[in-house]
């Protein structure tokens, strides 16, 4: 999510100047968004990014828009998302937590779960805005912007889990399984949930998108979001000499938030 975000503001930044014409040649935006991960992983001046062969992710940065120095304005997935899609820090939208989001229409949404600007004024996102400017938005894969709730927006709105829910409580319970058992060998498509959302991206590209210039394509996949899931095709992309392992802190040294994430992670 950090290493791309930084193309909403241009792109808001552009619409909000003056009304997009079709006569103009509006640009196209293919706008594509992982979850977690390590945005140096595609900065080339970053060690990190000799980690592991990205030769795809290469590509698209050399012929692309690529924000290496963008960060992400909250740990947790909805608030960071929410202001993503607004344009505004998470104590603006109030989205505080992953039960909290952003909702467009006052009848699709608990209105104790959905915050808006005041009056039930609903916060104006990036979409809306280029829909007004006469573009195509399709927006396929995650989305989680409200709170899994729907709040109309288009796309997979991922339902909050419950343990999202009870953090405050310190309910540390581990959400997810030992990353080391979750090595795969079965398929060379880990996670097939974000293989089919990047083949819904590309046959709409190869199909609908030249019947629906100018359009903005937001495609969206979890990976490499908990849990880890992988095989020994990708395993054998990583330079395992170039990983810096960090420092891992006894228990009893952590702060709370880092046992928690420790814990409901399985790490």
């Amino acid at each position: 999510m950090a290493v791309l975000k930084l193309l909403l503001v241009l792109v808001l930044a552009v619409c909000n100047e003056a009304p997009l014409s079709v006569a103009a040649k509006a640009p196209n935006f293919v706008f594509m968004i992982c979850d977690s991960m390590d945005g140096r992983v595609v900065d080339p001046t970053s060690a990190v990014s000799q980690a592991m062969a990205t030769p795809t992710f290469d590509k698209l940065a050399k012929n692309g828009v690529n924000f290496v120095n963008n960060y992400c304005p909250s740990p947790q997935c909805v608030p960071s998302r929410a202001a993503m899609f607004s344009g505004r820090f998470p104590h603006k939208t109030k989205a505080w937590s992953n039960g909290q989001g952003l909702c467009k229409t006052w009848s699709e949404t608990d209105p104790d779960k959905c915050t808006d600007e005041g009056d039930n004024k609903y916060w104006n996102t990036f979409d809306s805005i280029l829909e007004q400017h006469g573009y195509t938005v399709n927006l396929i894969g995650k989305v989680d912007v409200g709170a899994g709730l729907g709040g109309g927006f288009h796309g997979d709105d991922s339902y909050a889990a419950l343990t999202a829910w009870t953090r405050g409580a310190n309910i540390t319970h581990p959400q997810k399984q030992d990353p080391r058992e979750l090595v795969n060998n079965h398929t060379g498509k880990p996670k097939e949930g974000d293989w089919k959302t990047v083949e819904k991206c590309v046959q709409w590209l190869n199909t609908e998108a030249k019947h629906n210039e100018p359009y903005f394509l937001y495609c969206s996949v979890n990976i490499p979001h908990p849990s880890y899931d992988t095989n020994a095709t990708w395993l054998a992309m990583v330079n395992e000499s170039a990983v810096t392992v960090p420092k891992w802190l006894p228990w009893e040294q952590m702060h709370p938030a880092d046992q928690y994430e420790s814990a409901s992670k399985a790490m």
